[in-house]
């Protein structure tokens, strides 16, 4: 009978784990810092990690239905970011910062080029 309830108790235990890891997973999916961009994929994080910085960024685009976003390097590689796992009402958020700061950093940058005319 112990045995039974233990191993009930544990499964239950263990389906609730599962669930918020899922949570955490979605929230924690794209992370902005004053650096860049942090993306932590579903599989390997450890492995797949990347930190894309502000500096490396030409543009940064996203999609009309906020399902994606291309960024642009300086290197010329493209970056497409599924924005799916991000919930819908965060998404217009996440909109309005990055692009925010690919302002800034254009209207830095050409703060600087007018310095050296």
């Amino acid at each position: 009978m112990i045995p039974i309830v233990v191993s009930t108790f544990l499964i239950i235990l263990a389906i609730l784990f599962f669930f918020v890891a899922v949570h955490c997973t979605r929230h924690a999916i794209l992370i902005l810092t004053p650096l860049g961009l942090e993306l932590f994929p579903f599989w390997f994080p450890v492995k797949n990690f990347r930190m894309i910085y502000w500096s490396e960024m030409d543009n940064i685009f996203v999609s009309e239905d906020m399902n994606f976003m291309h960024i642009d390097c300086e290197s010329g590689s493209k970056i497409l970011v599924s924005m799916s796992p991000i919930s819908t009402h965060l998404r217009s958020y996440l909109k309005v910062a990055v692009e925010g700061r690919m302002k800034e950093k254009k209207q830095e940058l050409g703060d600087k080029d007018e310095t050296f005319k």
